[in-house]
């Protein structure tokens, strides 16, 4: 229980830091340049994680699952030759990029887009050599050099953005920021791993990689493009630019809860991959629903949060008129928390081979979000985009989580054991609504009382988690001389 607890909480640090690090970006573009540019930014940022997820989520993901299952000896020939799979891979798709960014930037009908995208060409090889590290690390169950490689790319990211903005060069230094931090991380990761050099065993087969992981990047490509049919459909159907820019930052913040639970999916993914592959499916099932008690604490302390305080969380990130920006990020929130629970029920279906169900629920929910979108950002443009994302992220976790508990006949939702989190959150939610505050030190204040406001609801009604966290801690003084 206490090393589940503690590779938990290496992901979790991890993953925290990142989002701030990327707040700070946000918040560093929003305040030095306009709404319409801050908008530039997120066609950015949403078009060029096309490319990335790419090549993040398909190899990686293979090397994650094979390692995972496998002895040490093959575990370095796995390695081996996802290397130079993921560098051929991750060189093709910069150079694809680079020669679209022209038909792309009509496409967004803004030529300031065809630099950004060029430059962003560079980032995909780096980045793909990076995280490739990062899944042999995850597939070695080597948690806590993972916290420290996310670290290492968080705040070397948000220092060279911060730098090149501040030295005046604007989104394009923003964009060469962006590349040097996963050149950077790709190095550091490099050493921590080690050179693929040339392994004796021949036990494992490419084709198994390819079979995995070709399959597993179409899940990607459509899963990104479900993820992004609100802000693309809205970019092509409105011509309010400022609005675009609010409506990207309400999506930045609304993100926080799918991002927490998908480097917990990490831990997940691995450990149910190494148990089917040793034959030992029946243990999963205790896996999957200790990490989903822990995901739906985490999902209901955010959301709650957020609820209850959305303008506060605009008003201390982004400038004063992106308070106004408040609706969509209730929506969104919720939209988002439901997509993370969607993307947590596909990580186990990946894990016990059942890739063939996970694309065509992805396809199934991103023509509903197509159908749906369209319709809805017509007619009421910002708030029909967030509404779109809410039914269609709503949509996929329901037939999600409808077909793993059919296949697997696992017992995931228990609303017993879950009620004094949705007690907590909802009090939470009434505090934060009806106190109003108006300066950033008192937005803080208040984001910070309702956070303890919340553990200690928990802590009084004596929700298991908190008291499981207590004695750990007990435990970790009492040991110490």
């Amino acid at each position: 229980m206490r090393s589940n607890y503690l590779a938990n909480f290496y992901l979790l640090i991890s993953q925290i830091t990142f989002l701030v690090c990327g707040y700070g970006i946000q918040i560093i573009i929003s305040r030095m340049l306009m709404p319409a540019d801050f908008g530039l930014w997120g066609i950015l940022t949403a078009t060029l994680i096309w490319f990335e997820l790419i090549i993040i989520s398909g190899f990686p993901k293979a090397v994650t699952k094979y390692i995972s299952e496998s002895n040490p000896e093959t575990q370095d020939e796995v390695y081996q030759k996802s290397f130079f799979i993921q560098l051929l891979t991750g060189v093709l798709l910069g150079l694809i990029f680079y020669i679209l960014a022209i038909p792309l930037a009509d496409f967004f009908d803004s030529d300031e887009l065809i630099v950004l995208f060029q430059i962003s060409a560079c980032d995909i090889p780096f980045y793909g050599l990076y995280f490739e590290n990062v899944a042999v690390l995850n597939g070695l169950q080597k948690y806590r050099k993972m916290l420290w490689l996310q670290v290492i790319y968080s705040v070397s990211k948000v220092l060279f953005v911060s730098l090149f903005m501040f030295m005046g060069f604007g989104l394009i230094g923003a964009a060469w920021g962006n590349v040097l931090a996963s050149v950077l991380a790709y190095v550091i990761s490099q050493f921590f791993i080690g050179f693929p050099f040339k392994v004796k065993s021949k036990l494992f087969s490419i084709r198994k990689l390819i079979r995995f992981g070709v399959p597993s990047t179409m899940f990607v490509i459509i899963f990104a493009f479900m993820q992004r049919i609100d802000f693309i459909f809205l970019k092509s159907m409105t011509k309010v630019t400022h609005g675009l820019g609010y409506y990207w930052a309400a999506v930045v913040l609304a993100k926080t809860p799918y991002f927490l639970v998908e480097n917990i999916s990490k831990k997940i993914f691995s450990v149910a991959c190494r148990l089917h592959g040793n034959g030992e499916a029946n243990k999963i099932q205790n896996e999957v629903q200790n990490e989903s008690y822990f995901i739906f604490f985490l999902l209901f302390l955010i959301t709650s949060i957020t609820l209850g305080a959305a303008d506060n969380l605009l008003g201390l990130l982004f400038p004063s008129d992106y308070t106004s920006a408040g609706t969509l990020l209730r929506i969104l929130i919720i939209a988002y928390g439901l997509n993370s629970l969607m993307f947590f029920g596909i990580q186990i279906l990946l894990a016990i081979d059942k890739l063939k169900v996970v694309i065509h629920l992805v396809v199934y929910s991103t023509i509903f979000g197509v159908i749906i979108s369209y319709f809805l950002i017509t007619e009421f443009q910002n708030i029909g985009a967030a509404i779109a994302a809410l039914c269609t992220f709503g949509f996929g976790s329901l037939i999600t989580m409808t077909v793993l508990i059919k296949i697997t006949k696992f017992k995931i939702f228990d609303l017993k054991k879950y009620r004094k989190l949705i007690i907590a959150g909802s009090l939470t939610v009434l505090v934060g609504i009806n106190w109003e505050v108006d300066s950033i030190l008192l937005n803080f204040l208040k984001l910070a009382f309702l956070t303890i406001f919340y553990v200690s609801i928990l802590f009084f009604i004596k929700e298991p988690i908190i008291q499981k966290v207590l004695q750990l801690l007990k435990k970790q003084s009492s040991s110490k001389p």
